[in-house]
């Protein structure tokens, strides 16, 4: 078995990007910052002072910068197989894990919802059928258009969480806007940024923010998941929000694609390693969320930096190499499969 490792190993190594874009792994690392530290003060911000304006900050642009990114790096069309095995197994495996932590972890009454991804695992559902359908959908005249009418309109029909359909819609054009966008046009974006371009696009994003903060509005308008129905807004102020939600959410995507660094960090690694981090914080999150209820009274100043440094340190924790090689073989279950299945029909050859 240990053979089996290190050849598979060895193939992703021949096969890993032998250049990597260092201002795209340092946005990673940002947004998987945001991610971890997001999630963990879900259920104190409302009574938290410090949290409650990182909350609606992060929310406003993170899984949509997130998504924007992803969508950078899948201008070129990838096999069904392929995106069966490095997306389809792992989300089915992953969701499997999550059963067995609510049901014998911490006994949360579930089932196998396969269709209704649980907790963070929407986003493997949506990057799926984004890789699946982009090199399709981009060839229709206007497509930016309409997907950002489709995300605007799945508001006003009440699917639910069935195949993430609302969040696939809603953050499709920022996966779009990623696919589109080409490394010449992001340096030209980079050297054409002024001072007051980049200080107007973070003014307007944060008073659209502060806006929805002051007006009553819950952070779940950003999303994506809930139907206007159900946040108690009309069909045109859900709309209207809606879009509000998009500029506030391009903005900052901007915002910070001109300013972060676009030299190598000592960081920078993390920005190839978040579904790791990703997918562990997500089984740290979903015990101590649903398990216990000490994720609800984090109040006060110390509390709460040490909540964000916790965050900060799971990053760098779910990144090393330990964590990178099981989600990495879970990414490769076919291949692992195949290998040592020539493994040991090779050791029964010889005998």
């Amino acid at each position: 078995m240990e053979n089996v490792i290190s050849e598979l190993e060895c193939n992703t190594k021949t096969i890993t990007e032998p250049e990597r874009d260092a201002l795209f792994d340092n946005y990673r690392v940002f947004l998987i910052v945001l991610v971890v530290m997001s999630h963990f003060m879900d259920l104190s911000y409302e009574h938290n002072m410090i949290f409650m304006p990182l909350k609606w900050f992060i929310v406003s642009f993170h899984m949509p910068a997130f998504l924007f990114v992803s969508g950078y790096f899948s201008k070129k069309k990838t096999s069904v197989g392929k995106l069966i095995q490095k997306i389809g197994i792992p989300y089915l495996v992953y969701e499997v894990v999550f059963y067995l932590i609510y049901t014998f972890g911490i006994h949360k009454p579930t089932k196998l919802y396969l269709l209704r991804p649980k907790f963070a695992m929407w986003f493997l559902m949506v990057l799926f059928f984004y890789k699946l359908t982009a090199p399709y959908i981009r060839k229709i005249p206007g497509h930016m258009i309409l997907l950002a009418g489709a995300g605007l309109g799945i508001g006003l029909a009440g699917v639910g969480n069935f195949l993430s359909i609302p969040r696939f819609l809603v953050y499709y054009p920022f996966f779009m806007a990623g696919v589109h966008l080409s490394s010449d046009r992001v340096k030209e974006l980079r050297s054409r940024a002024t001072p007051l371009k980049i200080s107007l696009a973070a003014l307007v994003s944060g008073a659209i923010t502060t806006g929805f903060a002051v007006a009553g509005y819950s952070t779940r308008i950003y999303y994506g998941r809930y139907s206007y129905d159900y946040l108690g807004q009309t069909p045109a102020e859900g709309i209207l929000t809606r879009a509000l939600a998009y500029v506030a959410g391009g903005l900052m995507i901007y915002f910070f694609l001109v300013i972060l660094p676009d030299r190598k960090l000592k960081i920078s690694y993390i920005g190839q390693r978040t579904m790791p981090v990703y997918i562990f914080h997500a089984f740290v999150w979903v015990t101590l969320g649903y398990g216990s209820s000490v994720l609800k009274h984090i109040d006060g100043v110390g509390p709460s930096a040490l909540t964000l440094a916790a965050c900060i340190f799971m990053v760098w924790l779910f990144s090393r190499k330990p964590f990178v090689k099981v989600t990495d073989a879970v990414g490769n279950i076919p291949e692992m499969l195949k290998m040592i299945f020539q493994h040991n029909f090779k050791k029964i050859d010889a005998k």
